[in-house]
């Protein structure tokens, strides 16, 4: 990655104290999760991201999250911490989900992420299932077609 510069900062998080920068994340998380089209303003267009251990393209979370979408008939976000200095961005977050069987599942999950000329670059994080149903474990990096 090159030299962070005041570029690679997304406006959504500049000039945010902590406690505005995770309610600014926890807008962005939603966002996305919730219009498809979010992921083009929000993530470069050569977005990586590793999951649990599972890497995938911006088309692959595209996917990943018309997957999640379809399954989950409620998703909420807390940012319970974040930072974002030097063209790196790292938050603590919690996810609660709700299948629309009926299932539910809570997460903890915690970010690294690389901005670049004002878009997350690339992001690795790890999830861990906090309460709920341990068939819901892997959520976070499934696909709907595992074969991709």
């Amino acid at each position: 990655m090159s030299e962070a510069n005041n570029d690679d900062l997304p406006e959504f998080l500049a000039h945010a104290g902590q406690a505005e920068l995770c309610r600014r994340l926890e807008a962005m998380y939603h966002d996305v999760f919730a219009r498809e089209e979010a992921c083009r303003d929000y993530f470069a267009e050569d977005y990586r991201q590793c999951t649990d251990g599972v890497w995938s393209d911006r088309d692959m979370f595209v996917e990943h999250l018309k997957h999640v979408r379809e399954r989950a008939g409620e998703i909420a976000f807390t940012v319970r911490e974040a930072v974002c200095a030097g063209g790196m961005l790292a938050d603590r977050h919690e996810v609660r989900v709700r299948t629309r069987e009926g299932s539910q599942a809570h997460f903890e999950v915690m970010v690294m992420a690389c901005l670049e000329k004002g878009r997350i670059a690339r992001l690795i994080e790890q999830t861990r299932l906090c309460g709920g149903d341990e068939r819901l474990s892997g959520l976070g990096s499934e696909l709907k077609n595992p074969d991709r």
